[in-house]
C-alpha cells in the first residue's frame, strides 16, 4: 500500500511540475502580448515562434515521460528554491523590460558593437538585439530548471522545445550583428534556394530569372500588363535559419526516441525535403503577390504569414513522427503481451 501512495503522490506531484513548466513561459508570454500584440503578428524578428514553442512544449510533457520516472524528487531547499526561480525568472525579466531594464539592455548592445546608425538604423539595436536576447534568456532558464530538476540525463525531457527556442534566438542575433548579406557562409546558401524558387514561378507561368542586387541575389518577376516586381533575398529571406533549426529540432526528437536508424533517415529525409519546400513556397507566394498586387502587400505578407509556412510544417510534422512512433510502440508492447 505504501508503495502505491507513493506512486500516486510521485504522479500528482509530476503533473504539478509539468503545470509548472507550461504556467512559467505561458505568462510571460501571454504578457508579452499584452504589451505589445502587433509583435506576435511578425514570424522573422518577432514574437510568433514563442507559439510554436509552447506548443512543442506541451508535446514534450504529454509523450516524453523518460526522464521524470526515474527521478525521486526528493532534493534539497536550496535546490528546489534555485528550481522554482529558474521557473519564475522569465516572468520577472519581462517585468524589468517593462520598468526601466530596457534601456540598460540598449545600451550593452552598443558596448558590444550592434550596428547602429548610418544604413542601419536604429532598429537592429533597438529592436532585433533586445528580441534575440529575449529568446536566448528564456530558452537558457528552460534549461537551467530543466537539469536542476532531473539531472543532466534528463536534458531530453524539454531539449526539443528549447533547442528550438534557443536556436531562433540564436539566428536572430546573427542577424542582428551581421545584417543584410554580411553573414557570408549563410549567404553561400541562398543561390541555390533562388534558383529553385524561380523554377517554380516559370513553371507556373510566371517570367522570372534569378537577378545580381548590390552585394547579393533577388528575384525579378514579370506579370502580366507590364508590371515587374523585383525581391532582395539574403539568407533570413531565404530560409536558410528555418532549414538549420529543422535539423536541430528533428534530430533532438529522434534522439529522445526508440526510433530505427532507417526509420530515422526517412523521417530525416522527408521533414527536409518538406521544409525545403515550404520556403520555396513562401518566397514564390511573396513574388507572386508582389507582381499582382504590390510592395506594400508582398511586405505585410512576408512580416506575418512568411515564416508560418515553415512553422505549420514542422508543428505537424513532428506531430505526425509522435503519433506514427507512439501507435508502433502501443501495437509492438501489445503484441508482446499476447505471445
Amino acid at each position: 500500500m505504501r508503495m502505491v501512495g507513493n506512486a500516486v503522490l510521485k504522479r500528482l506531484l509530476k503533473a504539478k511540475l509539468d503545470l509548472a513548466f507550461i504556467l512559467s513561459y505561458a505568462v510571460p508570454i501571454f504578457m508579452l502580448y499584452l504589451f505589445d500584440p502587433s509583435s506576435f503578428d511578425e514570424s522573422w524578428i518577432g514574437r510568433f515562434s514563442y507559439l510554436t514553442f509552447l506548443w512543442m512544449l506541451v508535446i514534450e510533457l504529454t509523450f516524453g515521460r523518460k526522464a521524470s520516472e526515474s527521478v525521486s524528487y526528493s532534493f534539497s531547499r536550496k535546490r528546489w528554491f534555485c528550481f522554482f526561480a529558474a521557473l519564475v525568472f522569465p516572468t520577472f525579466y519581462v517585468i524589468l523590460t517593462q520598468v526601466g531594464l530596457m534601456a540598460g539592455i540598449v545600451q550593452l548592445g552598443r558596448l558590444v558593437g550592434v550596428p547602429s546608425g548610418g544604413i542601419y538604423g536604429e532598429g537592429f539595436l533597438k529592436i532585433h538585439w533586445p528580441l534575440s536576447l529575449e529568446y536566448l534568456i528564456l530558452a537558457s532558464s528552460l534549461l537551467v530548471a530543466t537539469i536542476l530538476l532531473y539531472g543532466t540525463r534528463g536534458l531530453g525531457r524539454h531539449i526539443v522545445s528549447s533547442i528550438f527556442l534557443g536556436a531562433v534566438g540564436l539566428f536572430f542575433m546573427i542577424d542582428t550583428f551581421y545584417p543584410f548579406t554580411s553573414s557570408k557562409i549563410l549567404e553561400s546558401f541562398v543561390p541555390p534556394i533562388i534558383e529553385s524558387t524561380v523554377f517554380l514561378l516559370n513553371s507556373l507561368g510566371s517570367a522570372a530569372r534569378m537577378v545580381s542586387i548590390g552585394d547579393g541575389w533577388g528575384i525579378l518577376v514579370n506579370g502580366q500588363l507590364g508590371r515587374r516586381f523585383i525581391v532582395a533575398i539574403n539568407w533570413p529571406c531565404a530560409g536558410i535559419h528555418s532549414l538549420i533549426i529543422y535539423s536541430f529540432t528533428i534530430v533532438m526528437v529522434l534522439s529522445i526516441m526508440s526510433v530505427r536508424v532507417r526509420r530515422r533517415i526517412v523521417y530525416v529525409i522527408v521533414g527536409a525535403a518538406g521544409a525545403f519546400m515550404a520556403n520555396i513556397l513562401r518566397i514564390a507566394s511573396i513574388c507572386l503577390i508582389g507582381v499582382n498586387t504590390g510592395y506594400e502587400a508582398a511586405n505585410m505578407f512576408h512580416d506575418s504569414f512568411g515564416e508560418v509556412f515553415f512553422l505549420v510544417w514542422m508543428a505537424i510534422f513532428i506531430l505526425a513522427v509522435l503519433v506514427v512512433e507512439t501507435r508502433k510502440h502501443v501495437v509492438t508492447t501489445s503484441r508482446s503481451l499476447t505471445t
